[in-house]
């Protein structure tokens, strides 16, 4: 069956890549989250989307120009605060450390995509570190590390061999499989709308993709229906739901057998 990843957590609905967030995905059940990693200026692994903070977080500037003392007493944005289900609590979120994230998710043994934002920064050291501190939770979850910046996955997968690597992909690709088998990577994570145009399709090992970010019910069913390794969504409850549906829908024949 296809795995619902949930995107920064369950960011259609909580305050996306914080605890409060992935506690949410996971709690509606989830079989992975996604989140991203950039560096502070104190080289700490922090999760948190934009290379820059005022999107999410009340304040200014670049992630990499605060230490991760200033930063974790940053508070979320107000913007949060129109989300239809607000409430209160969610002012003491605050930006969380990768391995906080992992100390969480380990409890519950699902998967994790972390996204290394290396397109536009570059984070010197930033694919050891990673490595390091994924280190101790390896046995206990799947890792998978994804980008869309080349270097970074080729960098990857020089220090760890074993390194579980997807590129990210948001145009058509020609011969795509090429630089999938010439960068060993495990995954390609495509954007959902790729998926639809039939001649990219057909180049594919669907069984090697992942589907970014996914939300609306017609091509969530298409994607279970072609049976990809996973996709990534904002509503993970809804397409947890819409997957329980089709899988019933489709054992229905078989069941009329027996």
């Amino acid at each position: 069956m296809v795995d619902v990843y949930g995107h920064r957590g369950s960011k259609g609905l909580y305050p996306e890549n914080t605890m409060l967030s992935m506690r949410q995905a996971i709690y509606e059940g989830v079989d992975g989250v996604e989140l991203d990693v950039h560096l502070t200026k104190d080289d700490q692994l922090i999760v948190i989307h934009d290379e820059t903070l005022e999107r999410t977080i009340n304040a200014q500037g670049f992630v990499n120009h605060y230490n991760w003392s200033e930063l974790k007493k940053m508070t979320l944005s107000s913007i949060y605060q129109t989300y239809t289900n607000y409430d209160p609590s969610w002012d003491l979120e605050r930006i969380p450390l990768l391995s906080e994230v992992l100390d969480l998710v380990v409890q519950k043994r699902i998967k994790v995509n972390i996204e290394l934002k290396t397109a536009f920064n570059q984070y010197d050291g930033i694919e050891q570190k990673l490595i390091d501190c994924v280190q101790g939770y390896m046995n206990r979850i799947e890792v998978t590390y994804s980008s869309f910046h080349l270097p970074t996955l080729t960098r990857l997968k020089a220090i760890d061999p074993e390194a579980t690597i997807a590129w990210l992909i948001h145009q058509p690709i020609p011969q795509v499989m090429d630089y999938y088998l010439s960068y060993n990577m495990t995954y390609l994570h495509i954007e959902a709308s790729l998926l639809k145009d039939r001649y990219f399709l057909n180049q594919l090992d669907l069984t090697r993709v992942r589907a970014w970010t996914v939300n609306d019910e017609e091509t969530l069913t298409l994607l279970f229906k072609l049976g990809i390794d996973g996709i990534i969504t904002d509503f993970p409850s809804r397409a947890l739901e819409i997957k329980k549906r089709w899988a019933q829908n489709t054992a229905l024949p078989y069941m009329r057998e027996g």
